[in-house]
């Protein structure tokens, strides 16, 4: 690569003088097609000879179809900037794809190289844009509502700039062409969009080694008019940005854009940058049509590589910078994946990631690594989130981080949700991070309206704040719902610790504190009189869930403070639910050991549960964290272990452990318990029978928990998952013990059917595969009868199983299902075609014992269980209990079994009730209810037809107001209490709507109608209108109205519909007209002030003004200056309107003469060559121009375009003032720096091609350092002093070798001489056949070309040196060998015109044997033998996929190569031993056997 950049710039000076000689212009009216610029050869209706011809010819074209552009010729384009404007034909499908080829584009004018000016759907890939100039450089500009364009691998260089200017950049979209940081601030035109739906992807952004950079690399702007609903969707994506000076991407207003996965750095310098830096800036983002995304990427070595706060001038670091980043549901504003690291500052401060006033926004995944402030003591922030509103900062890093002050990691303020249910602060992590004063690593503080936080599964681990009086918090504070689950605070160093989670809002809100590890201890803390450790739960009003914490606060005795401070729901104690399953390790190391909880005092542990407030399952043991030292905060103690109910939120640990979803560890972290169930004596045969009772139960079982001794757990039986018989577990297991375990109670098999018999370890460990013991068998039943059971048969009967009896009414049957007696089956019924064990029959009687008919008996089938029914219509059995009597007979052994069940007959409503005929929409309608029932009482349910649950009632005679008009089903479903049987009645009701009246109306200036329009709905409602003037009435629909005279008036419209009325009233007005009148007070020239009187007049109330100056801008000024952005006769315009919005206009015509647009240019200002000026102001038309330079030398001119010679260095100014005969003038002053010359030459000799050239460099300057850059004419280039350089070319070829020297801080010169390097051998190469026809070892030998085609040249002379066959001087070589064997042949090539010469020198093989193995079987095999590697030679006999098996003369495989006939097969043996080998070829049905020897 290195290679082909030198060639390039040599080439580049080759294809400039090429293209300035074939300057010819081609003019096209469309294009389409493909097309070149080629500088090397002539220019044509589809080549251009330089890029300027290019973009002439596209800027007067339009595109008919696609275009495709290759680019040739690296181009030196001067200081004029290629412009694209926008072509009328681009579209999707009609682009503009630009190949650059590799090429280079070399530019030495200010601003972008390449500019894209409204142009569309422009594609440029593949080429280098390098920028010479040293005082305001950039690459590439989109502007004017460029859309739709992708650069790939378009690489910006900015070789030589130094400076600091804010026109610098390598890539703007932008309003301006000067800066990357102009917005748009207008619909359109100039200042409208700069450009939408581009792509800068892949590109490299740098500049020579040690330079500041640009001001901005990457600017991608929107615009202030549209930017919350019009969206740019710009991306910047995998771009290296290896230097800048102040911004590395800007983004003013911008909507949708992406900017991803770009590497970002100033690694190609050592020093310097601003001493403030964003590398990353968007200003108000916004998210409509797709998320504002800045993602995955790398941000690293700031300022510079390798900087230490000693050599660092960063002062103040923003990495990456969101103001008012606002997105919505569909597409959020995302910060993901980024990595801010290697970033060193000294005396201000940092925000790493600085997002303020986001809404909608997620904060996700990013990363803070070795960000460097250890020698200030301003705060710091690495995550600095402020005022935001739905949001979710989860899974970010903030690690190995250093300051002298306060240190915030994250650093949450005034949150709100609105649409979110939660704010999220989950997934973090902060770690390795020092500070010297405070340390904050969570601050989540206070709320905005509503703000409710998840705080989850944060690991806050060895960070330290190491001052005397240093601090470390995790801060919680003040806002609505709480929800923080799972968090590791644990091994941070400071003097103080604060773990703080706090809240006195009152309301109905909630806090859940689940499963947290909060560890400190201050036993090395450097002030011990003034250390503190605050555990600070204050959530006074919230309903509080406190379960499955550990709180482990220590010291070593010296400490000053440790104070738990628990108010939990203090307002109200019954909304503490749930406070449980914590561990609070505690010791009374300080002076001053505080433990409050609501209230009161208890110091320790023994106070607390001795009083009785702490809960049940609380304990205060030590929670053995496994590896301290190792930051390994597992607690390893048997009691935190698996004792904790699982929730969903706590699906995972703070390591992203799945936790055991029955009971799961304490604190924030899993560990893994496992005890092993070994043995039990229980065994039981396959079948039993009820009342089976198993002797002494015992199960063996052991821990293999390494952490602690498992202890005071069950062991239990169940039978089909019953209720379970426990044993407890006292024996302290260490990992490996083990204990066998007797149940105090035998088990024993009653019920009938299979039994699954389950003899566990009861405890939810981690692993429950080796648990449990699981046996299987049958209970056979004891004799007896059935059991009666409802069935799901359809009925209202109301069974009762609580009580003695059930209830139906009249028409409604009982059912019920009975089984067979327990010996036998339903299908030893009598008649199944079973044994005729059993059969059955059914009764029902009276309590007198009168029979009652209606009862039946369904005989039970081999699958279904008998079934009784029993149904009557006998009125005369209302309010009577009967009884029905199932007698089961068991044919056997003579015994029955009667079953029985009462039956309460309930009597039955007869429902009525009346009505209206109709009512209207909002009118009562009463229903009166007739409805009777001969005892007991009744309940009634209206439902009135609406289809709404809410237009129920259960009133008796209800009143109800229809609020749609419509036919209704009224329905009265009455019910009998208290068992709630239902008779129905119901009818159809009809409700007729209500008009809804209303109006629309238009008030009206003077002498004209004021119109109005029904609105009424229904529409066929008739409406009369009453004007209020007493005077208009109309019935129309549309009427208008003209009042006699202006003011207001009450407008009442009545609508009827079926007698129905309704009214609506509006006031309405006749306003009166302002008169427009306007003067010019002073004014000439369209450079100055015109200012305008304003004579408009009203009789009463405001007037607005609004003017129009004919020269596109306009005025709401009440009396206006302005200046005309353009001569001649303006029809000036004033519209007066009144506060009422009738107006009045005015035109008057007013004179603007022209003024000279005065601008010059200007040469290089330099110390032995005079500066050139070259006045470049246009002409104004009919005025003759006076002219006058002066420079700050004192001197001036009055020529046109003077050259001035400079006296001394330094900076300079000169003016130029223009003077024109219609009175108008103006000037303009450029400051120039005259910088110190050389004087540029060197010498060097003519080569031969192939050998290097030799530079000997002779500039002379007076003072100050010098730096050089050598064009060699090829497309490459040196910047040493004195270089070598081969050509890479093989024809005589004459280059012009440029120089050019440079002063630092000064003026170039240059110097070109030719350098001739002299032809030699095209090629050095030959080639080796067989030539049997000369000899039976004959070869013959040619020269062949980089193509393998072989041809001698003709302006070369060979010669030929054969060992053992002596040397031949003609094109081609015969030569016939004695034997087969290598043997080494050399050919020497010289060019006849120049003498230079090249050799080459090869070994060749002469294989007699395998030739004829080749031409008799179609396989050859050679060498042989063979050192390791041999080639198996196949003729197109054999097909295109063949075997190569290698065997052993014992027939063993040794070696398999399938692979593709290409005629020649290289096969590497050198892994097998010394011996003779089978070589077996196969391809389909066709086979060739050869033998090899292999030596090593």
């Amino acid at each position: 690569m290195k290679f082909k950049n030198y060639i390039n710039q040599k080439m580049k000076g080759l294809a400039l003088f090429i293209g300035l000689g074939l300057s010819s212009t081609v003019s096209f009216a469309q294009m389409n097609g493909s097309y070149t610029i080629d500088a090397s050869v002539a220019a044509s209706a589809t080549n251009y000879t330089t890029w300027a011809s290019f973009a002439t010819a596209w800027n007067a074209a339009a595109i008919t179809g696609p275009v495709t552009v290759t680019v040739k010729s690296s181009l030196n384009i001067g200081l004029n900037a290629i412009t694209l404007n926008a072509n009328t034909g681009s579209s999707a499908t009609n682009t503009l794809s630009i190949d650059g080829g590799n090429t280079r584009m070399t530019y030495t004018g200010t601003n972008a190289a390449l500019r894209l000016n409204g142009a569309d759907y422009v594609s440029v890939k593949n080429m280098v844009i390098e920028n010479t100039n040293i005082s305001t450089p950039g690459g590439v500009t989109l502007t004017n509502q460029s859309d739709y364009n992708e650069f790939n691998a378009v690489d910006v260089f900015l070789n030589g700039y130094n400076g600091t200017s804010s026109s610098t950049f390598y890539y703007a979209i932008s309003a301006s062409t000067t800066t990357a940081n102009s917005n748009g601030s207008a619909a359109t035109g100039a200042t409208g969009q700069p450009g939408s739906f581009n792509k800068i992807r892949y590109c490299k952004m740098y500049t020579q080694a040690g330079g500041n950079g640009p001001y901005t690399a990457v600017g991608l702007n929107g615009n202030t008019a549209n930017y919350t609903t019009t969206a740019q969707n710009n991306t910047l994506e995998g771009c290296t940005i290896s230097n800048f000076y102040y911004y590395g991407v800007f983004m003013q207003y911008p909507n949708g854009n992406e900017v991803l996965n770009n590497d970002i750095s100033r690694s190609n310098t050592t020093t310097g940058g601003s001493a403030t830096m964003y590398v990353i800036y968007a200003n108000y983002p916004y998210s409509s049509a797709r998320a504002n995304a800045i993602s995955g990427n790398d941000i690293h070595d700031l300022p510079f590589k390798g900087a230490t706060t000693l050599t660092t001038n960063l002062s103040t670091f923003y990495g990456i910078f969101l103001n008012y980043p606002t997105g919505n549901a569909t597409y959020k504003s995302v910060v993901d994946g980024n990595i801010v690291e290697h970033c060193t500052y000294s005396t201000g401060s940092r925000y790493v990631y600085y997002i303020y006033y986001p809404t909608y926004s997620d904060i996700t995944n990013n990363k803070v690594d070795n960000v460097d402030g250890s020698s200030t003591s301003s705060t710091a922030y690495d995550y600095y989130v402020y005022y935001p509103t739905d949001v979710k900062v989860n899974g970010n890093t903030s690690t190995n981080s250093n300051t002298s002050g306060y240190l915030y990691a994250f650093y949450c303020y005034y949150g709100k949700t609105t649409n979110y249910a939660w704010n999220e602060f989950c997934d973090n992590v902060v770690t390795n991070n020092t500070t010297v004063n405070y340390m904050y690593s969570a601050y989540i503080y206070y709320y905005n309206s509503t703000c409710n936080w998840k705080s989850n599964r944060n690991y806050i681990v060895n960070n330290r704040a190491t001052g005397s009086t240093g601090y470390h918090y995790f801060y919680l504070y003040y806002y609505n719902n709480y929800e923080v689950i799972g968090n590791v605070v644990a091994g941070n160093y400071a003097n103080s610790q604060y773990i703080y989670i706090y809240s006195g809002l009152s309301g109905t809100f909630t806090a859940e504190i689940r499963n947290n590890t909060f560890q400190a201890n201050t036993s090395t803390a450097p002030t011990p009189g003034s250390s503190y450790i605050y555990g600070y739960f204050y959530l006074y009003y919230h309903t509080v869930y406190f379960t499955g914490n550990i709180i482990d606060l220590k010291g070593s005795g010296s400490q000053y403070y440790r104070y738990l401070y628990m108010y939990l729901s203090y307002s109200n104690p019954a909304n503490l639910k749930e406070f449980n399953d914590n561990t609070y390790s505690l010791n009374n190391l300080f002076t001053y050991p505080y433990w409050y909880f609501n209230g009161a005092n208890y110091t320790d542990w023994a106070g607390f549960s001795g009083a009785g407030v702490n809960g049940s399952r609380d304990n205060g043991v030590d929670p053995k964290f496994v590896n301290i030292a190792a930051n390994d905060w597992r607690a390893g103690a048997w009691e935190v272990q698996n004792n904790v109910s699982y929730i969903k939120q706590n699906d995972v640990d703070c390591n992203k452990v799945s936790r055991n979803r029955t009971k799961h560890d304490r604190g924030g972290l899993e560990t893994n318990t496992d005890l092993e169930a070994m043995s039990t004596n229980f065994t039981v045969p396959a079948q039993v029978c009820a009342g089976y009772t198993a002797g002494a139960t015992w199960i063996a079982l052991k821990s293999n928990y390494a952490y602690d001794k498992a202890r005071n757990f069950n062991v239990s039986y169940s039978v089909n998952k019953g209720p379970k018989v426990s044993a407890i577990v006292t024996k302290q297991l260490a990992q490996g013990d083990s204990v066998k375990v007797y149940f105090p109670t035998p088990l024993v098999l009653n019920n009938a059917g299979p039994a699954r018999i389950a003899i566990f370890i009861d405890l939810p460990d981690d692993d429950n595969s080796n648990d449990s013991f699981i046996f299987n068998t049958i209970v056979k039943p004891a004799p007896g009868g059935g059991v009666m059971t409802f069935t799901t048969k359809p009925t209202s009967a109301n069974y009762l199983p609580s009580k003695a009896y059930d209830v139906t009414v009249l028409g409604q049957p009982v059912n019920y299902s009975v089984n067979s007696p327990r010996v036998y089956g339903n299908a030893d019924y009598v008649g199944n075609g079973g044994n005729n064990n059993w059969d059955a029959s059914v009764q029902v009687r009276t309590k007198f014992g009168k029979s009652v008919s209606g009862a039946t008996l369904t005989a039970p089938t081999a699958t279904n269980d008998m079934v009784v029914n029993f149904v009557t219509t006998d009125k005369t059995l209302e309010d009577s209990i009967l009884t029905v009597y199932v007698i089961v007979n068991d044919k056997g052994n003579g015994c029955d079994t009667v079953i029985k069940r009462d039956v309460l007959i309930y009597p039955t409503i007869v429902p009525n009730f009346t009505k209206p005929t109709q009512a209207c929409v909002g009118e009562q309608v009463l229903f009166e209810n007739k409805s009777t029932v001969t005892s007991g009482n009744m309940e009634f349910l209206w439902d009135f037809g609406t289809g709404k649950a809410a237009d129920q009632t259960d009133a008796p005679d209800p009143v109800f107001v229809f609020t749609t008009p419509g036919t209704y089903k009224v329905k009265m479903i009455a019910k009998t209490l208290p068992y709630g049987f239902p008779s129905y009645d119901s009818a159809t009701f009809q409700v007729n709507p209500v008009p809804t009246a209303n109006f629309t109306k238009k008030n009206a200036c003077e002498g004209y109608d004021l119109n109005f329009t029904n609105t009424t709905s229904p529409s066929n409602a008739t409406v009369t209108w009453d004007f209020g003037d007493n005077k208009g009435t109309s019935t129309s629909n549309t009427p208008s109205y003209k009042y006699s005279s202006k003011g207001s008036y009450l407008v009442t419209m009545t609508a009827n519909l079926a007698g129905c009325i309704a009214k609506s009233q509006q006031r309405v007005y006749q306003f009166e007209k302002p008169k427009s009148a306007f003067k010019v007070v002073s004014g000439d020239c369209d450079n100055k002030d015109f200012v305008f009187a304003n004579n408009s007049s009203i009789g009463s109330g405001m007037i607005g003004s609004y003017w129009n100056f004919d020269d596109g801008n306009v005025s709401t000024d009440q009396a206006p200056k302005h200046i005309f952005a353009s001569s001649g006769t303006k029809k000036v315009k004033l519209v007066t309107t009144s506060e009422f919005g009738c107006k009045d206009s005015i035109t008057n015509n007013v004179v603007v003469k022209e003024s000279p647009k005065v601008s010059f240019l200007n040469g290089p200002a330099c110390s032995l060559k005079p500066t050139e000026f070259t006045n470049t102001t246009p002409a104004v038309a009919n005025a003759i121009a006076n002219y006058l330079w002066v420079f700050s030398d004192g001197t001036s001119s009055k020529l046109e375009s003077p050259s001035h010679a400079w006296g001394s260095l330094g900076p300079k100014t000169a003016t130029l003032t223009i003077n024109l005969d219609n009175g108008c003038s103006a000037s303009t002053t450029k400051t120039l720096d005259v910088l110190i010359q050389p004087k540029a030459t060197f010498t060097a000799q003519d080569v031969c091609a192939g050998q290097p050239v030799v530079f000997n460099n002779g500039t002379t300057w007076a003072q100050g350092d010098i730096s050089y850059e050598w064009d060699f004419s090829d497309n490459t280039g040196s910047t040493e002093s004195d270089p070598t350089h081969a050509y890479n070319v093989n024809i005589t070829t004459t280059y012009n070798v440029t120089l050019k020297a440079r002063i630092a801080g000064g003026c170039m010169d240059s110097f070109t001489k030719q350098i001739t390097i002299n032809e030699g051998p095209k090629t050095c190469d030959f080639a080796a056949t067989p030539d049997y026809a000369f000899g039976y070892y004959g070869m013959k030998f040619e020269p062949v070309n980089a193509s393998g085609v072989a041809g001698a040249q003709g302006t070369v002379n060979y010669t030929w040196v054969i060992q053992n066959g002596g040397k031949q001087t003609t094109p081609v070589a015969q030569h016939n060998f004695a034997k087969d064997g290598t043997y080494s042949v050399t050919m020497y090539a010289v060019t006849k015109s120049t003498g230079c010469e090249c050799s080459i020198t090869k070994s060749v093989l002469m294989n007699r044997a395998a030739a004829k193995n080749l031409e008799t079987v179609g396989v050859a095999v050679y060498p042989n033998p063979a050192v390791g590697q041999f080639n198996v030679a196949l003729t197109e006999t054999f097909g295109t996929d063949v075997n190569i098996v290698m065997t052993s003369m014992t027939g063993a495989v040794v070696k398999v190569v399938k692979t593709t006939n290409n005629g020649l097969i290289q096969v590497d043996a050198s892994e097998l031993s010394e011996g003779v080998y089978m070589v077996k070829v196969l391809s389909g049905n066709k086979m060739a056997t050869q033998k090899i020897t292999i030596t090593k």
